[in-house]
Protein backbone atom coordinates (compact mmCIF):
# COMPACT_ATOMS: atom_id res chain seq x y z
CA UNK A 1 0.00 0.00 0.00
CA UNK A 2 1.44 3.38 -0.85
CA UNK A 3 2.00 5.63 1.58
CA UNK A 4 -0.52 8.56 0.41
CA UNK A 5 -3.41 6.27 1.00
CA UNK A 6 -3.08 7.25 4.47
CA UNK A 7 -3.70 11.04 3.93
CA UNK A 8 -6.57 10.15 1.36
CA UNK A 9 -8.61 8.68 4.70
CA UNK A 10 -7.78 11.63 6.65
CA UNK A 11 -8.63 14.05 4.29
CA UNK A 12 -11.90 11.89 3.57
CA UNK A 13 -12.45 11.23 7.28
CA UNK A 14 -12.28 15.30 7.97
CA UNK A 15 -14.83 16.13 4.51
CA UNK A 16 -17.20 13.23 5.97
CA UNK A 17 -17.56 14.90 9.39
CA UNK A 18 -18.02 19.04 7.85
CA UNK A 19 -20.26 17.38 5.51
CA UNK A 20 -22.32 15.69 8.39
CA UNK A 21 -22.31 19.05 10.36
CA UNK A 22 -23.86 20.54 7.53
CA UNK A 23 -26.62 17.81 7.30
CA UNK A 24 -27.10 18.36 11.28
CA UNK A 25 -27.75 22.04 10.81
CA UNK A 26 -30.20 21.60 8.08
CA UNK A 27 -31.87 18.89 10.27
CA UNK A 28 -32.03 21.05 13.53
CA UNK A 29 -32.18 24.76 12.03
CA UNK A 30 -35.72 26.12 12.46
CA UNK A 31 -35.17 28.47 9.26
CA UNK A 32 -33.72 28.09 6.12
CA UNK A 33 -30.15 27.95 5.65
CA UNK A 34 -28.27 30.82 3.50
CA UNK A 35 -24.82 29.92 1.96
CA UNK A 36 -23.08 31.92 4.42
CA UNK A 37 -24.73 29.41 6.87
CA UNK A 38 -23.38 26.36 5.18
CA UNK A 39 -20.13 27.46 4.28
CA UNK A 40 -19.50 28.55 7.80
CA UNK A 41 -20.60 25.40 9.08
CA UNK A 42 -18.21 23.39 6.84
CA UNK A 43 -15.28 25.12 8.17
CA UNK A 44 -15.85 25.79 11.92
CA UNK A 45 -13.96 24.20 14.72
CA UNK A 46 -16.38 21.88 17.19
CA UNK A 47 -19.61 20.48 16.66
CA UNK A 48 -21.42 17.29 15.68
CA UNK A 49 -19.62 15.53 14.65
CA UNK A 50 -15.91 15.91 15.66
CA UNK A 51 -13.57 16.34 12.68
CA UNK A 52 -10.76 16.19 14.34
CA UNK A 53 -11.65 12.68 15.45
CA UNK A 54 -12.71 11.17 12.28
CA UNK A 55 -9.93 12.63 10.27
CA UNK A 56 -7.18 10.92 12.88
CA UNK A 57 -9.62 7.52 13.52
CA UNK A 58 -9.59 7.23 9.92
CA UNK A 59 -6.13 7.71 8.84
CA UNK A 60 -4.97 5.28 11.86
CA UNK A 61 -7.16 2.57 10.82
CA UNK A 62 -5.73 3.00 7.36
CA UNK A 63 -2.33 2.96 8.60
CA UNK A 64 -2.99 -0.41 10.51
CA UNK A 65 -4.67 -2.04 7.75
CA UNK A 66 -1.13 -1.23 5.42
CA UNK A 67 0.81 -1.84 7.87
CA UNK A 68 0.28 -3.56 10.51
CA UNK A 69 -1.99 -3.29 13.82
CA UNK A 70 0.73 -4.59 15.73
CA UNK A 71 3.48 -1.92 14.29
CA UNK A 72 5.21 0.90 16.73
CA UNK A 73 3.98 3.51 13.91
CA UNK A 74 0.43 2.44 14.78
CA UNK A 75 0.60 2.95 18.48
CA UNK A 76 2.30 5.89 18.58
CA UNK A 77 -0.51 6.89 16.13
CA UNK A 78 -3.28 5.76 18.67
CA UNK A 79 -1.54 7.70 21.32
CA UNK A 80 -1.64 11.06 19.70
CA UNK A 81 -4.79 10.64 18.50
CA UNK A 82 -5.52 9.95 21.97
CA UNK A 83 -3.56 13.57 22.74
CA UNK A 84 -5.87 15.25 20.34
CA UNK A 85 -9.15 13.70 21.43
CA UNK A 86 -8.54 14.61 24.79
CA UNK A 87 -7.99 18.22 23.77
CA UNK A 88 -10.75 18.53 21.73
CA UNK A 89 -13.12 17.32 24.57
CA UNK A 90 -11.44 19.21 27.74
CA UNK A 91 -9.17 21.79 26.96
CA UNK A 92 -10.91 23.26 23.98
CA UNK A 93 -14.09 22.92 25.22
CA UNK A 94 -13.66 24.67 28.26
CA UNK A 95 -11.57 27.16 26.48
CA UNK A 96 -14.20 27.90 24.23
CA UNK A 97 -16.72 28.13 27.12
CA UNK A 98 -14.70 30.61 28.56
CA UNK A 99 -14.57 32.52 25.45
CA UNK A 100 -18.79 32.76 25.05
CA UNK A 101 -18.44 34.15 28.80
CA UNK A 102 -16.15 36.59 27.69
CA UNK A 103 -17.52 38.03 24.75
CA UNK A 104 -20.66 38.63 26.68
CA UNK A 105 -18.40 40.93 28.85
CA UNK A 106 -16.99 42.15 26.41
CA UNK A 107 -20.17 43.06 24.16
CA UNK A 108 -21.73 44.65 28.23
CA UNK A 109 -18.57 46.44 28.39
CA UNK A 110 -18.98 47.83 24.34
CA UNK A 111 -15.69 46.22 23.45
CA UNK A 112 -15.43 44.07 20.63
CA UNK A 113 -15.98 40.38 20.98
CA UNK A 114 -13.73 37.55 19.60
CA UNK A 115 -14.20 34.92 17.42
CA UNK A 116 -14.73 31.34 19.88
CA UNK A 117 -13.02 27.99 18.72
CA UNK A 118 -15.53 25.66 19.69
CA UNK A 119 -14.44 22.02 21.43
CA UNK A 120 -16.32 19.05 21.74
CA UNK A 121 -18.42 16.98 23.56
CA UNK A 122 -18.09 13.32 24.27
CA UNK A 123 -21.07 12.54 22.41
CA UNK A 124 -19.74 14.14 19.16
CA UNK A 125 -16.36 12.42 19.63
CA UNK A 126 -17.82 9.05 19.38
CA UNK A 127 -20.11 9.98 16.65
CA UNK A 128 -16.37 10.91 15.03
CA UNK A 129 -15.28 7.77 15.61
CA UNK A 130 -17.70 6.38 13.91
CA UNK A 131 -17.66 8.22 10.70
CA UNK A 132 -13.90 7.76 10.93
CA UNK A 133 -14.25 4.05 11.28
CA UNK A 134 -16.35 4.72 7.81
CA UNK A 135 -13.89 6.53 6.03
CA UNK A 136 -11.03 4.40 6.61
CA UNK A 137 -13.30 1.29 5.14
CA UNK A 138 -14.32 4.14 2.13
CA UNK A 139 -10.58 4.55 1.75
CA UNK A 140 -10.22 0.81 1.84
CA UNK A 141 -12.15 -0.08 -0.40
CA UNK A 142 -11.06 3.07 -3.07
CA UNK A 143 -7.49 1.47 -2.42
CA UNK A 144 -8.38 -2.02 -3.13
CA UNK A 145 -10.60 -0.89 -6.85
CA UNK A 146 -7.87 1.83 -7.71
Amino acid sequence: MENYWILVGFVLGWALSQVGKILVMLLTKKTEATKADLKAQMFKSGGMPSGHTASFISAIAVLGYGWGYDTPIFALAICVALVIIYDAVNVRFAVGEQGKLLNKLSSKAGEKTLRVVEGHTLPEVLVGVLVGVAASGLTILLQQII
